[in-house]
């Protein structure tokens, strides 16, 4: 996207939820409306990839969740649970100030819009996705969600550990068949932490292509 979050440029989960992505599934359905559709993301992305499916499940083959996970506390370490309480109260006052999160001189996520640091804020403060702008029974939606699930944590993770992955997938709906591994850095090649896979990425692209080939035989 060419939009930069700033004081002038806001933006929530709602209208990435329920009009960018609903717009980028239904160009993709159309170049290629034969091609089995799995929505997946890395960290965030992957809870996206879980709302979409559960605002609008049409269409939708299965789920890919990398290093994605219910961002609460009770799913992390004793430090980092410390950390994110912390950041809940100080980072979206942090970005009312600023109008947007410098998340890399932070050394945590990007430049982020002050809606989605508020939305991200009170999904770890409350646990779940009651949030401005989406369907009130978003918790429902997730629990009517009946999909394959390709689920993958690292070792090493502390943004994304697997406590944190299992809160995330027992919203989804019991019928759900989930796929999960837990990668370490020699199964990786690289450190098992939330971002190093991104460079090499080989041990992830395997374990998906295999499981990916096996549900598009399946339908």
């Amino acid at each position: 996207s060419s939009l930069r979050a700033s004081r002038n440029c806001d933006w929530s989960y709602a209208p990435l939820l329920l009009e960018d992505l609903p717009r980028a599934r239904a160009a993709l359905r159309e170049i290629a409306p034969r091609v089995p559709v799995f929505l997946g993301g890395h960290s965030l992305g992957g809870q996206f990839a879980a709302l979409s499916a559960a605002i609008d499940p049409a269409n939708v083959d299965g789920l890919v969740l990398i290093a994605a996970g219910l961002p609460y506390p009770p799913g992390f370490s004793p430090p980092m649970r410390i950390a994110m309480r912390l950041a809940f109260m100080l980072l979206p006052a942090l970005t009312g100030v600023l109008g947007f999160l410098p998340g890399r001189q932070l050394g945590f996520a990007g430049r982020e819009s002050h809606g989605v640091i508020g939305d991200w804020a009170a999904t770890g403060r409350h646990g779940n996705y009651r949030l401005p702008g989406l369907p009130a029974d978003i918790e429902q939606r997730l629990r009517a969600v009946q999909l394959p699930v390709f689920a993958m944590h690292f070792a090493r993770d502390a943004f994304g550990p697997e406590r944190a992955l299992h809160a995330l997938l027992d919203k989804l709906g019991a019928g759900c068949e989930s796929e999960i591994h837990g990668l370490d850095a020699l199964q990786l090649g690289t450190h098992a932490n939330h971002f190093a896979w991104m460079k090499q990425p080989d041990g992830v692209v395997h374990r998906l292509g295999r499981w990916a080939r096996a549900e598009s035989r399946a339908d």
